[in-house]
């Protein structure tokens, strides 16, 4: 999966994400709810528009961007036959 990043500059001269590019699919942040420094990395906790988490890192040296968490603000879909107590037919044991 290609990741790409574009970035701001902040007041103080520090490069911020504020988009993010996933193959065909494009992400805008709303806001960076955090930032660290690892050995050689720059970590950023940042919620997209959606309410989506993610957890992007930032190479310093090759000034490469990975994506290294994700975290969906929808609930996932169950489907209807884990929602009773009869458990589906593909599920029980013989």
């Amino acid at each position: 999966m290609q990741v790409c990043v574009e970035t701001y500059t902040d007041h103080r001269g520090n490069e911020v994400p504020c988009r993010l590019h996933l193959d065909v699919r494009t992400v805008d942040f709303a806001e960076v709810i955090d930032r660290w420094h690892g050995e050689d990395h720059c970590y950023f906790k940042v919620k997209s528009r959606a309410g989506d988490l993610y957890i992007l890192r930032f190479d310093e040296d090759s000034a490469e961007w990975g994506l290294t968490m994700f975290k969906s603000a929808q609930p996932h879909a169950v489907p209807r036959e884990f929602m009773t107590n009869k458990r589906p037919a593909s599920a029980r044991t013989m």
